[in-house]
């Protein structure tokens, strides 16, 4: 809960026996440092007291920030919960009343008035909605954006973070273009879109998103393992256009890679032991595309 200005901004957004995710609803509250009423002070009452211009841009900018933060677009939409809900409402809205306790006059007849300007104040301050989309080519995967509410020309830069190393790098800087092409090795990286105004450089939007990468359209469509005489041929295939193979053996017992071949057939020797053969295909450009895997028992 959030005291702002004497108006307390309820987000139930996880609760799981009231109202479900994104319900707001606006309250009277005293201050936490505020005394008990007497007859000279009073808490805020606004079926009488207006609240002030202050107050109700603080809530509409509280209630922005989490929009922005659970991925909401549209501070006038509304969700089912008995019945139809809107994203901002009042306590005592009859939409509600699916309780006793919800059957009350709050916020006051003075701040209902508000919600209405409240819902646009919200819209004004939240930050423009970036969508993001890829298209899989040949060899790579080109990465998209597109920026809903913003009216300046825009800039956008994009960058991936691998999972696995730890490690950040730069797709494409800043420039005016709202596509790039993604080269990297396969793996699970987190995609990030930035978008800025091309004149301030002020930051408009962000997103990010996990991501299963893989480069371009190319895999491997099979692998053999079989045994010639005292040896094993080793291969593998793909309809793919200009790639490379490599196939990498590994000693179970030893615990350490032991044969390798950059071939897309290879004929190995083994002793008696517990291996994995290992196989993989990259771009023309030595990004890895696809593995395979297999046990394999001598």
């Amino acid at each position: 809960m959030l005291f702002i200005r004497r108006l307390l901004v309820a987000c139930l957004s996880w609760s799981k026996t009231s109202y479900p995710g994104s319900a707001l609803l606006l309250l009277p509250q005293r201050l936490n440092d505020e005394p008990t009423p007497t007859k000279t002070t009073q808490a805020p009452n606004f079926t009488n007291d207006s609240p002030s211009n202050q107050a109700v841009q603080s809530v509409a900018a509280a209630i922005a920030w989490e929009f922005n933060a659970l991925g909401i677009s549209d501070p006038n939409g509304t969700f089912d919960y008995h019945g139809t809900q809107q994203r901002i409402s009042g306590h005592g809205d009859s939409s509600h009343w699916v309780d006793s306790a919800n059957r009350t006059q709050c916020p006051g007849v003075e701040l209902s008035n508000q919600i209405s300007n409240i819902r646009n104040l919200v819209s004004a301050y939240m930050l423009p909605q970036i969508q993001l989309t890829w298209q899989i080519r040949q060899e790579d995967i080109a990465v998209g954006a597109a920026i809903y509410g913003a009216t300046a020309s825009l800039e956008y830069k994009w960058t991936s973070y691998n999972v696995d190393t730890g490690t950040w790098k730069l797709i494409a800087d800043w420039n005016g273009g709202n596509w790039a092409g993604w080269s990297d090795n396969k793996g699970t990286y987190w995609l990030r879109a930035e978008a800025r105004n091309a004149q301030t450089k002020e930051l408009v939007a962000e997103k990010t998103i996990a991501f299963a990468y893989a480069p371009g359209s190319k895999r491997i469509n099979g692998t053999f393992s079989g045994w010639q005489g005292n040896r094993v041929l080793l291969g593998m295939s793909s309809d793919a256009q200009n790639v490379s193979y490599q196939m990498k053996i590994y000693d179970v017992s030893r615990g350490t890679w032991i044969a390798g071949f950059r071939s897309q057939w290879a004929y190995w020797k083994p002793s008696k032991g517990i291996y994995w053969t290992h196989y993989e295909l990259y771009t023309s450009t030595g990004k890895l595309v696809d593995t395979r895997t297999y046990a394999f028992g001598v």
